[in-house]
């Protein structure tokens, strides 16, 4: 399939500062009326976006109809030390607490623990991005199902219907057959938004993974541009 060049359009996500003075609403108001969505790197001060203290811009995005992409970052230095390092070489401990690793997991585990504190059931329509395939979370929906049902953590709906409901994933440059395959299975195609990882990743064959991958010519529109159209209104 080849698609036919649209114009050229570029849309901004706010970096939200979540400490100091201004932190509040009234700033993710300020920043949100001028940007499609909102940007989370990791933890502030070893506190999750559910603290008490961050409600002010689940809120704000929830009113504003805006998605927060909760992108990876560096763990927090304890769980670095404790989970990452460990005796093992610094280069190698460095690589395995963020790209090899360490991202995907602690991003999984923000938004899991944005769906378990009930954030989403006070904000039932607030959408998330989340990259790298879904950052882990996808594989292990049947076993969150299972071993957190609704009887267990008392919420609206079950994890799985959070994921499906409430989040938009994206490749973020892992431009690979199996996790396509896998995430088109578990998520559909419906919420899929294609993405490169420059300057992380090359951009080289993003172009020909999705045209040549096996989708159907509508499914590629709607993970080629369509989706992300209709959740950031551009």
């Amino acid at each position: 399939m080849r698609t036919t060049p649209l114009p050229l359009r570029r849309v901004r996500l706010a970096a939200h500062v979540r400490s100091g003075p201004g932190t509040g609403r009234a700033q993710a108001r300020r920043r949100g009326a001028r940007h499609v969505g909102t940007l989370i790197h990791g933890r502030t001060d070893d506190e999750f976006l559910s603290a008490e203290r961050f409600d002010p811009i689940l809120r704000a995005a929830a009113e504003l109809r805006v998605p927060i992409y909760l992108h990876p970052a560096p763990p927090t230095r304890g769980t670095s030390a404790v989970n990452y390092e460990a005796g093992l070489d610094p280069v190698v401990a460095t690589r395995f607490a963020t790209a090899g690793w360490g991202w995907h997991n602690e991003s999984g585990i923000h938004f899991l623990h944005l769906v378990l504190s009930g954030a989403l059931d006070r904000y039932p329509d607030l959408q998330f991005v989340l990259g790298h395939w879904g950052e882990m979370v996808p594989w292990f929906l049947d076993r969150l199902d299972e071993a957190l049902p609704r009887r267990a953590t008392g919420l609206d709906r079950t994890i799985g219907d959070y994921v499906r409901q409430n989040v938009y994933y994206t490749p973020s440059g892992m431009f690979t057959a199996p996790h396509l395959r896998f995430c088109t299975d578990v998520l559909g195609t419906d919420r899929m938004i294609y993405s490169v990882d420059y300057p992380f990743v090359g951009n080289e064959g993003a172009r020909d993974f999705l045209e040549n991958c096996d989708l159907s010519p509508d499914a590629k529109l709607d993970i080629a541009h369509r989706n992300a159209e209709r959740l950031l209104g551009v």
